[in-house]
Formats: C-alpha cells, sequence, structure tokens
C-alpha cells in the first residue's frame, strides 16, 4: 500500500494503490488525518486499491469525522465496484461523500 498526496485546483489529493487492510490502515490514517491539517478539501482517490476490509473503512470514518470536526471537505473518488460492494455493507454511501472519478 502506497499513499502519494499532490495538489490540484485547490485541493489535496491522497491516491491510495494496494491493498487497504489492517495490517496497513494505521499508517494510511495516520497519513490522511496529517493530511486534514492542511485544512483544505481532501480528496481520497481510492482507483489503483485492490483490496479494502473492514478496518480501512473504520480509518476512513475516523478522518471523515476529524474533517468534519475542522469543517474540511472530505471526498472518495475513482471508487472502483469491489470497494464499493464493501462500503455498501459499511453503510459508506450514508457516511461519504462519494464521486464516480478521482478527479478534481
Amino acid at each position: 500500500m502506497s499513499i502519494e498526496l499532490r495538489q490540484q485546483d485547490g485541493e489535496l489529493i491522497a491516491r491510495l494503490q494496494g491493498d487497504f487492510d489492517v495490517d496497513r490502515s494505521p499508517a494510511i490514517r495516520k497519513a490522511l488525518l496529517k493530511a486534514i491539517a492542511a485544512d483544505q478539501t481532501l480528496l481520497i482517490d481510492l482507483q489503483a486499491v485492490t483490496r479494502i476490509d473492514s478496518s480501512a473503512v473504520a480509518s476512513l470514518i475516523e478522518v471523515q469525522q476529524a474533517a468534519a470536526r475542522k469543517n474540511v471537505e472530505m471526498r472518495l473518488g475513482g471508487v472502483n465496484e469491489p470497494i464499493m460492494r464493501v462500503l455498501r455493507m459499511c453503510r459508506g454511501e450514508e457516511i461519504f461523500r462519494i464521486q464516480a472519478d478521482a478527479s478534481a
């Protein structure tokens, strides 16, 4: 699992790649929480995520809650169907703002 942060059109984009699971969730959560400190919209690009588990969803929820406390907008983008299935099981559509693509 890797994370790449970049600026685009006034937003911070966090591109995740690989398996987002229990072994990698703590490091990704820490990086995303740090990214929220920039006080700008955060788009989490999941297009290259190959697998996600409940610990990853919990990490995303924690980041979403931290963003809301700081009045920072957070979105998920590039969500492929296997990842969307997991998000649906966890009611992610009710928690996250999800957009079809990963562009700002």
